[in-house]
């Protein structure tokens, strides 16, 4: 049956074919896009307007201040140290973590072309505080990309309402995703650990 969550990420399906463009129309403004490269060893593009900030549980965090709680995170888990030693059984952890959301959905699974491999992701649905304390029914597309070194757990989410309309960013950072060649140490190991659901996604 066909659904508007199958149609939005049927456009990510499609996200290598954004390679091809170097902006998107967003608001009938043109966006500019400034890439983002971690020391793990994979970089990404970003609309100029939207910011990162490492949490201090490492996580990759990125926002937009002029759109509330739409985030999207990159958790880089050391494959050295990794409890699950592959990209489907790290997404089935998350997907588990989802399910005991309040209001936990699964709306779709399957995998999805992204820097030369299928990775998994899944799209989920819950209900959780904002970042003004008001419960909001919120939809989530969580990805795992296996990387030489690490796992990146990625993800998107967003209130119902605004989901589909940010979509697009995430979009171009998966089409946009690029890993480097294991040619240096990996970094020190750490313990692994999916973080919890908040407000601001996961």
């Amino acid at each position: 049956m066909y659904t508007p969550v199958r149609d939005i990420f049927a456009r990510l399906l499609m996200a290598a074919c954004l390679l091809a463009a170097t902006a998107y129309a967003a608001r009938a403004e043109e966006t500019t896009f400034r890439t983002y490269k971690d020391s793990s060893g994979f970089s990404c593009e970003f609309p100029s307007d939207w910011s990162f900030d490492q949490a201090k549980n490492s996580d990759r965090i990125f926002t937009n201040a002029n759109i509330r709680d739409a985030t999207i995170i990159v958790q880089v888990i050391d494959r050295e140290v990794a409890t699950e030693e592959t990209a489907t059984a790290q997404l089935e952890v998350l997907k588990v973590q989802l399910l005991q959301a309040k209001d936990g959905r699964i709306l779709n699974e399957g995998t999805a072309p992204v820097a030369d491999q299928q990775a998994p992701y899944l799209i989920a649905s819950y209900t959780t505080a904002d970042t003004g304390g008001e419960l909001r029914r919120c939809r989530h597309i969580q990805m795992v990309v296996t990387a030489p070194r690490v796992f990146l757990l990625m993800s998107y989410s967003a209130p119902e309402g605004t989901f589909d309309e940010h979509m697009r960013v995430f979009q171009n950072c998966s089409a946009t995703l690029k890993l480097e060649a294991a040619e240096t140490p990996a970094p020190p190991a750490a313990e692994q650990r999916h973080a919890p659901l908040s407000g601001r996604a996961t």
